[in-house]
């Protein structure tokens, strides 16, 4: 889980996406463990009188179990990975998600405008860089919005697990899973595919850390995973860069390229890397997830897109710096203090 499952608050809050189904509804795990036996093993701190119990974090088959409580109770999805297989948090994975719909929302590809309403037009079509054995988006993305996915996975123990939840699911219509074998992320995925073929939007979970020592970095954390989930030479800076590369030569066929970030630190050189590029436009995001924070990186060659209608992540920091250079404090105990103020404030 590269270290995503920390201790989290019991609530998202405001910080979770507007549409997130846990923003204001977080799990209900006392009353999850009263339908569900597998899940009731591991609660914690159980108070029947009050109806009130806690998970235990720490447990990585705890942390298993809710994702696939979770996963069944409210969206009808029947899944299973193995325990040392990357086990996703499901409030975080729909916030990305939903993100993806309002990069949608904000272009026009091949004549149509795609909302987070459910379109009549022709079917959304996504690519999932590494899916895991869990290919959470995809399920996901299929069954909230009946996107049509192409997953790929190298792991050949993730790729079979992965394949096993999209027919348990009898979702083969709409996700198609393909076993890569090179460290071409796009390139290879399509070979086979028809040239005229275009996808809206590819999206990544890539490996954050460049090695093991690196990533065993959060003693609190139930993180599990293999080593394709958690390591990559470069980290996460390499591996969306490599993406970057190949989207140069798929800019007329891919309409958003974007990928989840581990790290602050890494935003700031990928988006140096974009500057050499002949990208259109840029997005960023942060994703909250309990106590934990991941962040978003978006990029299109497209020239219809709207203006970003949200501030950038790291734009948030210097704006409050401008606003904090700005301030100060005169003491106005005369009218020509009280001018001096004002002229400050209008004229300046």
């Amino acid at each position: 889980m590269r270290g995503e499952h920390r201790r989290p608050t019991p609530h998202l809050g405001a910080l979770a996406h507007d549409r997130n189904r846990y923003k204001d509804n977080p799990p209900d795990f006392y009353a999850l463990g009263e339908q569900y036996p597998e899940f009731k093993q591991y609660l914690r701190n159980v108070d029947d009188a009050r109806c009130r119990a806690s998970l235990a974090w720490d447990d990585p088959f705890a942390v298993r179990e809710l994702t696939k409580t979770l996963l069944l109770h409210d969206f009808g999805l029947r899944w299973d990975i193995p325990i040392n297989r990357l086990c996703p948090p499901l409030p975080n994975r729909l916030n990305y998600l939903h993100w993806i719909e309002d990069l949608l929302a904000q272009a026009n590809w091949n004549g149509k405008r795609q909302t987070h309403q459910k379109s009549t037009e022709v079917a959304v079509s996504g690519i999932d860089v590494g899916t895991g054995a869990n290919c959470i988006y995809a399920l996901l993305g299929a069954t909230m919005s009946k996107w049509k996915f192409i997953a790929t996975e190298i792991d050949p123990v993730s790729y079979e697990c992965a394949k096993e939840n999209i027919t348990s699911n009898q979702l083969e219509t709409l996700i198609s899973i393909k076993q890569t074998h090179t460290d071409k992320l796009l390139l290879e995925p399509l070979e086979d595919e028809p040239p005229e073929r275009k996808f809206d939007f590819v999206m990544c979970n890539p490996p954050f850390f460049d090695n093991m020592k690196e990533a065993d970095t959060n003693p609190e954390s139930s993180c599990m995973g293999s080593t394709n989930e958690m390591m990559f030479p470069g980290g996460e800076v390499a591996f969306i860069g490599n993406m970057i590369s190949e989207s140069e030569m798929l800019q007329n066929r891919i309409l958003w390229f974007t990928s989840m970030i581990g790290k602050k630190s890494s935003l700031r050189k990928l988006l140096a890397l974009l500057r050499g590029k002949q990208v259109k436009s840029t997005r960023t995001t942060e994703f909250f997830q309990g106590r934990t924070k991941r962040w978003g990186i978006a990029w299109t060659f497209s020239t219809d897109v709207m203006d970003d209608p949200t501030p950038k992540v790291l734009g948030k920091r210097k704006e409050a710096h401008r606003r904090q250079e700005l301030s100060f404090q005169v003491p106005v105990k005369t009218q020509e203090g009280l001018f001096n103020v004002l002229s400050v404030l209008f004229i300046a």
